[in-house]
């Protein structure tokens, strides 16, 4: 046992949770998205992107069931890719919305993982 190990450890459990509670609030929005009445094209593309999102966030939740298969890099990448999820959320829902805020969780995910690029 390296001297790092419990820090990735901790690493992986960190990005289990938030790919559950940014899923979880995702799922909530791609439902909360036909409840309103907007541009449906928009409301196609949030729908797709979450769908994407939820994608990208399993592949990379079963890739990281084994401590090392952890990649921050790899996890970095796949959550900043996700967040167009977000952008699409922000221009459906609008600016003035509590959408853009969704942006906001995975900037701060992101600081204190230990990919120092990624910071």
């Amino acid at each position: 046992m390296t001297a790092r190990m419990p820090l990735d450890e901790d690493e992986v459990r960190r990005t289990h949770v938030f790919l559950a509670v940014s899923g979880a609030l995702a799922l909530v929005g791609c439902f909360a998205a036909f409840l309103f009445d907007g541009d449906p094209a928009w409301r196609i593309a949030f729908t797709v992107s979450v769908a994407v999102m939820l994608l990208g966030y399993s592949a990379l939740w079963l890739q990281t069931r084994d401590l090392r298969n952890y990649s921050a890099s790899v996890a970095v990448a796949v959550i900043t890719v996700c967040n167009l999820a977000g952008v699409s959320a922000s221009i459906y829902f609008g600016i003035f919305s509590p959408a853009p805020m969704i942006l906001m969780l995975p900037i701060a995910f992101i600081g204190l993982s230990s990919s120092a690029r990624g910071a």
